[in-house]
């Protein structure tokens, strides 16, 4: 029976694939990041933007320091204003729209304007 399992989970992991968080472009972040999506309500929907956005600027932060470099990707760490600030930032220029959140995410967070 040890070996059947092990044999199912090797075979399902080639098969199986987990779906990206980061799914999507600018324009379906913002949409998100409103409090719009269609698999989930509203509160849900900025909850999970908050965490992508604070979870990308802390991985940045921690990937700096880890290579000695100084801090230049990090926007905000307030979770009541930066949904906003992303929604204002993808509106502030149709390419954001169209281009991969991790790209709309590189260009949100760099200048380190939360000053770490």
């Amino acid at each position: 029976m040890k070996h059947l399992a092990i044999f199912v989970f090797l075979l399902s992991s080639t098969s199986a694939q987990a779906t990206a968080f980061t799914l999507g472009d600018g324009l379906t972040w913002r949409g998100i990041c409103s409090g719009v999506h269609e698999g989930m309500d509203s509160q849900s929907a900025i909850a999970s933007c908050t965490m992508l956005l604070l979870g990308y600027q802390a991985g940045a932060v921690e990937q700096s320091r880890l290579n000695d470099n100084p801090v230049s990707l990090c926007r905000s760490f307030n979770p009541n204003t930066l949904p906003k600030e992303f929604v204002a930032f993808v509106n502030s220029n149709k390419k954001f729209q169209e281009m991969d959140v991790l790209d709309v995410l590189l260009e949100f967070t760099k200048g380190n304007a939360c000053g770490i």
